[in-house]
């Protein structure tokens, strides 16, 4: 080991001799020879070698002796060996048959060959033939029982396929439905649930989590507009309002326009003076036989329907093409100039 000089907490010293543990300055433990330097450590203030010694617990941090290789931590005042030993919570237990698998069921040792943890309970598996399961700290056959967060049911012999969880209560799903955990009678042939309550969806219609009557008639025409619902025939929703519906009208924003005399553009309404030439650009309206909208500004057609957009300028499609929004000669195109 070449002699290197540090320093500790302000004092220099000689790392070939001394070691600095959290501003502690200590000398090198006196070990044997044929032990490798490369695991030497600090646990704590104290210095310690790995394969000597492990370092358990943290407040304060514990030195161990370490018997073997195989030897760790347990908590932080144990060690067990990893081969012959389990811990479980920091208690060691002794595993009974080298050749089977051992695991911890809370601070219990279990067998996975023959117990099996639910919650923190310790149970011995079942002889008799069953999908078994955990509910909670029991164990249930899934065949004959029901779990609804952790309450164990009976499942009915007769059609157990009806029967379901609603919360920690079982419902048979022919005489009733579950809204949000709440048991609810099956108003009718189509149900459903608005909210925690349960509705006949020929009758009424869920808006918003509120219930709205539905007429006996074209009942399929009617939509929600927030918490109302309302006939497509004769309302329209805008942005949440509902206003009168007249044939042709569409939304712009929270008002209606006539698509036939009026364009929305950018939430505005404008009036379609070039007729059914009037299109948008962003919030503007144009021609689109004069111009040509390009990264929302509007540019003149020079080159009139061959106009194209390179960029925010403009280009004769006939005898240039747009590079990466760079305008090229067909010619330059052609000689890979893009």
């Amino acid at each position: 080991m070449s002699d290197l000089s540090d320093t500790c907490n302000g004092t220099s010293y000689n790392t070939s001799t001394h070691i600095c543990c959290f501003d502690t300055l200590s000398p090198l433990p006196n070990v044997t020879s044929g032990v490798s330097w490369n695991l030497l450590g600090c646990c704590g203030t104290e210095p310690y070698v790995g394969t000597l010694q492990l370092c358990c617990g943290r407040s304060p941090p514990v030195l161990l002796p370490r018997a073997s290789p195989t030897h760790f931590c347990c908590g932080g005042s144990n060690t067990f060996n990893r081969h012959t030993e389990v811990c479980c919570q920091d208690q060691v237990f002794k595993k009974p048959d080298l050749y089977q698998s051992y695991g911890c069921c809370g601070n219990k040792l279990m067998s996975f060959r023959t117990d099996l943890c639910c919650g923190s309970e310790l149970l011995p598996k079942p002889r008799t033939m069953g999908i078994y399961s955990c509910c909670g700290n029991a164990l249930v056959d899934t065949r004959r029982s029901l779990c609804c967060d952790g309450v164990v049911h009976s499942r009915p012999m007769f059609r157990p396929q009806d029967w379901i969880c609603c919360g920690t209560q079982i419902i048979n799903i022919k005489s009733h439905v579950c809204c949000n955990s709440a048991v609810q009678l099956r108003p009718g042939c189509f149900s459903a649930c608005c909210g925690s309550v349960s509705f006949d969806l020929e009758s009424e219609q869920c808006c918003g989590g509120i219930l709205n009557p539905l007429p006996s008639y074209n009942s399929n025409m009617f939509y929600c507009c927030g918490k109302r619902n309302y006939d497509v025939n004769k309302q329209i929703c805008c942005a949440g309002n509902l206003l009168e519906y007249k044939p042709g009208s569409e939304c712009c924003g929270n008002a209606t326009h006539n698509v036939s005399s009026h364009i929305c553009c950018g939430g505005l309404v404008h009036p379609r003076k070039h007729e059914i030439y009037t299109t948008c650009c962003h919030n503007k309206v144009y021609d689109i036989r004069d111009h040509v909208c390009c990264w929302r500004n509007l540019k003149p057609r020079p080159f009139g329907s061959s106009t194209g957009c390179c960029g925010e300028g403009v280009y004769n499609k006939d005898s240039h093409v747009c590079c990466h929004r760079v305008v090229r000669t067909i010619e330059d195109f052609n000689n890979g100039l893009c």
